[in-house]
């Protein structure tokens, strides 16, 4: 019959405050994410980062050499002399020389030169060139809901007005070059309109031949290499259903 009732009331009477009173944070505002030695936000695009990006050692140092390497008279590194003589020269006189510059290159030499300038601004010198991203219309943004960077796959809804914009885009579509020769042809751009409208004729293949015969054998090249490098090449999965229109079996890229 032990009723002995444990009467202990001892409580922790602990009464430490002590708090950390470090306030030491990481003040670094270093953003960069270029990877890049040559790329900074004090660095100069043009002035500094283009030319460290561009030397031997240089993050973009392989397609440099592969355009001084295409060495024939419409190569990539008498394309990139021939526009050095540009620089300088007020706005109007610039695209002129530009232009003659473009019009005397192969396609190979011209996208060569274009891989050296995309890596630079879109890699190597991302964040001192980010301004001049708009320049490269879009090139360098990673979205695939973009209609410049809209890929080619067999999923992409109505393929061909989805790719198409994309392969002939600014300075970086895959076919650029092939687009801009026709583009700036009077002839060349007769021709399309004319096979443009041919399609709604019942005899269409008749009526695209009678293009053809108007037009001459050289714009008819010129044509073909535009179309054959949208739907053959660049567009070839999502735009498959017109390889036999534009006779994709045959086409041999070149570039």
């Amino acid at each position: 019959t032990d009723t002995d009732t444990d009467t202990d009331t001892d409580t922790d009477t602990d009464t430490d405050t002590d708090t950390d009173t470090d306030t030491d944070t990481d003040t670094d505002t270093d953003t960069d994410t270029s990877g890049s030695e040559c790329d900074g936000e004090a660095v100069g695009c043009y002035s500094e980062c283009w030319g460290c990006a561009e030397t031997h050692s240089g993050p973009c140092s392989e397609a440099v050499q592969a355009c001084d390497d295409d060495t024939t008279s419409d190569g990539c590194a008498e394309y990139k002399s021939c526009l050095s003589t540009c620089v300088g020269l007020a706005a109007g006189e610039y695209s002129t020389c530009s232009a003659a510059c473009e019009n005397a290159v192969s396609a190979t030499g011209y996208y060569l030169l274009q891989d050296v300038n995309k890596c630079i601004v879109c890699d190597a010198c991302s964040i001192s060139c980010g301004e001049n991203e708009a320049n490269y219309d879009g090139a360098c943004v990673d979205n695939p809901d973009s209609m410049s960077n809209v890929c080619d796959e067999t999923e992409v809804t109505d393929g061909e007005f989805a790719c198409y914009p994309w392969a002939v885009a600014g300075k970086f579509g895959d076919c650029v070059y092939e687009y801009n020769r026709c583009m700036n042809d009077a002839e060349c751009v007769t021709l399309q309109y004319c096979y443009n409208n041919s399609w709604s004729e019942d005899d269409w293949q008749a009526a695209q031949q009678a293009c053809r015969d108007a037009a001459g054998v050289e714009v008819v090249a010129r044509y073909f290499a535009y179309m054959q490098c949208v739907y053959c090449d660049a567009c070839s999965t999502s735009c498959d259903a017109y390889s036999v229109s534009w006779d994709c079996y045959n086409y041999v890229p070149s570039h």
